[in-house]
């Protein structure tokens, strides 16, 4: 990992605001014990936004879809 990723909400906010995927898709985000918790609808796959927000969190990441959790899918967990 870079030297200069920081687990900050500040610079997850900015790249949020910069990638297009993500402005389209990304609902929420929170840090919980050093892992960053992303809420997002189901319009780009979860594996992309956990790939993108790598290179801003070097810590752990769990992205949810707000959509399958509200209907109890386990593909919210994906």
């Amino acid at each position: 990992m870079s030297g200069n990723i920081k687990n900050n909400l500040a610079e997850i906010e900015k790249l949020i605001e910069k990638e297009q995927f993500l402005r389209l898709s990304v609902l929420d985000v929170q840090n919980y014990d050093g892992t960053l918790v992303v809420m997002t609808d189901d319009a780009v796959p979860r594996p992309f936004v956990r790939m993108i927000l790598r290179n801003v969190w070097n810590g752990p990441i769990e992205v949810f879809c707000a959509s399958a959790l509200m209907g109890g899918s386990n593909a919210s967990l994906v």
